[in-house]
C-alpha cells in the first residue's frame, strides 16, 4: 500500500479519512520511533503492521489510524543538544497535539495502543484531561479503550521504579535522554499517584483496558533482562483484561502476519472496543458552566456549546430566567471549554477564553452599548476604538453609530484609518467585532484567569508553553497592554491558575495559586508594588495530585483561605492572614471525592464560607464554617447527576442568597444546566434552565 512517509515527530496519518467514526492512536515508548517501534523486519521484508495489517481489516474501514512520535534521543550531528524533556512534558505535548489533530471533531471516540512507557504518557494525559474544568476534557470523555503493551504501571510489588529505569537503560541507545530515566527514579511517588488515579478512572467505567506482558528477556551486551516483570505490567483492576504475548519487551509490539497470536489478541481487543462504540453511540461533550452576579437582582451564566460557540442566559428578579434557548455569542473554541467571566461593575461584563490555536480572546457587554461586542457585525473602526478605550459614551458617538452598527443605516463618513488594537480593518474603514484577540502563542485551550481589582482595570494570567505564567492588563485610559509579561515559575503548559483580588483601600493586591505536576501548591503576589514576588511553597511539598484544582477565597481584607482535594479524596484547607502569613500545615475536612476534584467555595460574608463538590456518584455535597474554626459534616444538596459534574456557586451578598449551578444530566433526564437557590432558611428545588443539545 502506498503511504506517505511517517514523520519522526508529531502525528502521522496511517489510514482513514476526516469522516471516520473512531481514532486509533499509537504511542511508542520513550526510546522508540513512530514507525520502527511497530515494524517487524526480516531479511526479505519489513511489516509496519498498523498500515500493512490493521488498516486492511474490514472491521476498521471507517477508522482513522494515527501514530505519534516524539524525541528522547541525542542527535549525532555536532553541536546539537539533547532533548531533555521529562515524562510530564512529553505527556503535555501529546495532549496539545491530540487537541490540534482532532480540532474538527473532538468528540470522536479514541482508542490508544501504547508500548512500554508510552502507556504512562497516555495515563498522564487522561489524568490531566479528566476534570470538567480542563480545557482538554474531550480527550478523557472520548477515550473508549487502551491497549498496553509492556507498560510498567507501578513499581511497588515486582520492581521499584529505579529497577525499571535501570532495565530500560541497559538496552537504550547511548544517546537516550537520561532525564527520562532520572525522572523515573526521582518521581516514583508521582508516578504511583498517577497510577492510583488511573485505577479510580477505571472505577468510573469511562473506558476499558487490555494489558499484555512479555515472556522473554532481552538479550544484549549487558545480559538477559526481563524489562517489565509481569506484576508491574498488570494494572491490577477488576476491569482489566490480561494476557501474555510470546516475545521480549522489544518484540511484543511487532507483528508480520495476521495469523500471529499476538496480533490476533491485539486486533480482537480493538474490535471489542469498536463494537462497544457502535452499541453505545456518541457521548455528550463534558461541559462547564460559569456564573456571575453583577448586581443582587441579576445572574448571568455562560457555557461553551458542542459547536465551540459561547452561549449565555440570564436571570432578573421578578422575571426569572430569560428562556431555555440560550443566546449565541459566537466564538470558535473547544466544545465544553470553561468561560472566564468578570463583572467589573453592575453594568459591564467581560469574557475570556483561549482557542485551539493558542489565541486568547475576549468579548464584552456594556449597558451603554446594545448587545455583546461579538455580535455587532462590522462597525466603524474609529467608533469602536473609542468604545474599547472608554474615551466616549454612547451618547457622544451618537445614535447614528448604533443604528449603523445594527445594519440599519449605511456608513459614517470620515472614519477611515482608525483601527482598534487586535482587530481587522477593511478597505471601507470597518473592523470585525467578533471575539477580540489579545494574545497568541499559548497552549491550545489554555486556562485563562481574570480578575478586576477595581472598575477600571482588568488583569489576565495564562501559563505559557515554556511553563512560565504570563500576565497582561487593561485599563480604561490605555486599553490592553501590547505585551504579556512573564512571572517566571515552571509549571505544566496551560496549567490552571487561580487568581484572587483582595480588597484593600490603598493598593491593588492579587494572589496567584497553582498546583504543579509534583502536587505542590505555590503562590505569587503583587500588592502595591509593580513587581511580583517569587513563587513560594504553601504548606508541605508534594501534598496533592499533580495539577489539582486550587480554590481560593478572600472573605475580607487580610484573609485568604485555600481548598484542595487530596490523593485520599479528602478536602484540605489552609489559610493566610496579613499578621501571621501562611499556616504551615493543611487541615483535613474529610469527605470522599475524586482526588484533585474541583471544589467550589463562596463567602457569603466575612464569617461564613461554603464549599460544594460533586463526587463520582453524581452527588453534590456541601460543608460550611460559620464564625468558628469547626466545619460541618458533608451534607447532600442534590443527587443523581453525572459523575464528577461541574459545580458553580454564586453569592448575592446583599440579599443573603446563594445560587448553585450544575452542568450534567440528572436522574436520567436530558444533559443540561441545573439551578437551585438557597433562600433564608432552606434550599429550593432544582430547575433545568437550559439543555446542552440546544447549544449548537
Amino acid at each position: 500500500m502506498d503511504q506517505k512517509p511517517i514523520e519522526r515527530l508529531g502525528f502521522s496519518k496511517i489510514s482513514g479519512s476526516s469522516d471516520a467514526y473512531v481514532d486509533i492512536v499509537f504511542v511508542h515508548g520513550l526510546w522508540g520511533h513512530a514507525k520502527e517501534t511497530w515494524t517487524k523486519t526480516a531479511s526479505e521484508r519489513s511489516v509496519f503492521w498498523p498500515l500493512d495489517l490493521l488498516s486492511e481489516n474490514p472491521g476498521l474501514e471507517q477508522a482513522r489510524i494515527l501514530t505519534w512520535g516524539y524525541d528522547t534521543r541525542i542527535s549525532w550531528l555536532p553541536f546539537r543538544a539533547m532533548n531533555q524533556q521529562d515524562i510530564t512534558s512529553h505527556a503535555n505535548d501529546l495532549m496539545v497535539a491530540l487537541q490540534a489533530e482532532r480540532s474538527k471533531d473532538r468528540s470522536r471516540p479514541l482508542i490508544f495502543v501504547c508500548h512500554s512507557l508510552g502507556g504512562i504518557l497516555v495515563k498522564i494525559v487522561l489524568d490531566k484531561s479528566r476534570w470538567p474544568s480542563s480545557q482538554n476534557t474531550q480527550i478523557y470523555r472520548s477515550t473508549r479503550g487502551i491497549i498496553f503493551l509492556g507498560t510498567p504501571h507501578h513499581g511497588s510489588e515486582a520492581a521499584n521504579w529505579a529497577d525499571i529505569a535501570s532495565n530500560l537503560a541497559k538496552f537504550s541507545n547511548p544517546g537516550f535522554n537520561s532525564s527520562v530515566l532520572q525522572g523515573l527514579r526521582l518521581n516514583s511517588q508521582l508516578l504511583d499517584n498517577v497510577h492510583e488515579r488511573f485505577r479510580y478512572m477505571l472505577d468510573e467505567g469511562q473506558f476499558g483496558i487490555h494489558s499484555f506482558g512479555e515472556t522473554m528477556p532481552v538479550v544484549r551486551l549487558f545480559g538477559r533482562t526481563v524489562v517489565v516483570p509481569e506484576k508491574s505490567a498488570m494494572v491490577g483492576h477488576k476491569r482489566e483484561k490480561w494476557r501474555n504475548i510470546a516475545g521480549n519487551h522489544l518484540e511484543i509490539c511487532k507483528f508480520d502476519e495476521t495469523t500471529n497470536d499476538g496480533y490476533k489478541a491485539v486486533l480482537e481487543a480493538i474490535l471489542e472496543y469498536i463494537r462497544e462504540i457502535e452499541v453505545s453511540g456518541p457521548q455528550h461533550e463534558n461541559c462547564c458552566i460559569t456564573a456571575v452576579s453583577r448586581a443582587p437582582s441579576h445572574l448571568d451564566v455562560f457555557a461553551c456549546g458542542n459547536d465551540g460557540q459561547v452561549y449565555t442566559s440570564w436571570w432578573i428578579r421578578g422575571s426569572g430566567w430569560q428562556d431555555t434557548k440560550w443566546k449565541n455569542l459566537g466564538g470558535d473554541f473547544s466544545p465544553g471549554a470553561k468561560v472566564s467571566a468578570v463583572a467589573r461593575h453592575s453594568e459591564h461584563l467581560d469574557l475570556f477564553m483561549c482557542d485551539a490555536n493558542g489565541c486568547v480572546k475576549t468579548a464584552w457587554w456594556s449597558s451603554e452599548v446594545p448587545g455583546w461586542s461579538s455580535l455587532r457585525g462590522w462597525v466603524p473602526a474609529r467608533a469602536q476604538i473609542y468604545l474599547y478605550n472608554g474615551l466616549a459614551s454612547t451618547e457622544q458617538i451618537g445614535k447614528r453609530f448604533l443604528a449603523w452598527g445594527s445594519g440599519e443605516e449605511p456608513g459614517l463618513s470620515g472614519l477611515e484609518g482608525w483601527v482598534a488594537w487586535g482587530q481587522r480593518l477593511l478597505p471601507s474603514g470597518l473592523v470585525s467585532t467578533d471575539w477580540e484577540q489579545i494574545g497568541e502563542g499559548f497552549p491550545a485551550g489554555a486556562d485563562v484567569a481574570a480578575v478586576a481589582c477595581k472598575e477600571d482595570r482588568l488583569d489576565l494570567f495564562v501559563c505559557g508553553n515554556d511553563g512560565k505564567v504570563y500576565t497582561t492588563s487593561w485599563t480604561k485610559d490605555s486599553g490592553w497592554e501590547d505585551r504579556w509579561k512573564p512571572l517566571n515559575g515552571h509549571f505544566s503548559p496551560g496549567a490552571k491558575i487561580t487568581a484572587v483580588a483582595q480588597p484593600h483601600p490603598h493598593y491593588e493586591q492579587i494572589d496567584l495559586f497553582i498546583c504543579g505536576a509534583d502536587g505542590s501548591v505555590k503562590t505569587s503576589r503583587r500588592n502595591g508594588d509593580p513587581e511580583w514576588t517569587n513563587w513560594q511553597l504553601v504548606g508541605p511539598e508534594q501534598m496533592f495530585p499533580g495539577e489539582a484544582d486550587v480554590t481560593a477565597v478572600a472573605r475580607e481584607e487580610g484573609y485568604l483561605d485555600l481548598f484542595v482535594c487530596g490523593n485520599d479524596g479528602k478536602v484540605y484547607t489552609t489559610s493566610w492572614t496579613k499578621d501571621s502569613g501562611w499556616e504551615d500545615r493543611w487541615i483535613s475536612l474529610n469527605g470522599y471525592f475524586p482526588p484533585g476534584a474541583k471544589i467550589e467555595a463562596v463567602a457569603r460574608h466575612s464569617e461564613k464560607i461554603e464549599l460544594f463538590v460533586c463526587d463520582d456518584s453524581g452527588n453534590v455535597k456541601t460543608s460550611h464554617r460559620n464564625g468558628s474554626l469547626k466545619w460541618t459534616n458533608w451534607q447532600l444538596v442534590g443527587a443523581g447527576f453525572t459523575e464528577v459534574a461541574d459545580v458553580t456557586a454564586v453569592s448575592r451578598t446583599e440579599e443573603q442568597n446563594l445560587d448553585l449551578f450544575v452542568c450534567g444530566s440528572r436522574e436520567q433526564e436530558e444533559y443540561g444546566f441545573w439551578w437551585i437557590r438557597w433562600g433564608k432558611v432552606r434550599w429550593d428545588r432544582w430547575h433545568l434552565i437550559g439543555k446542552q443539545s440546544l447549544l449548537q
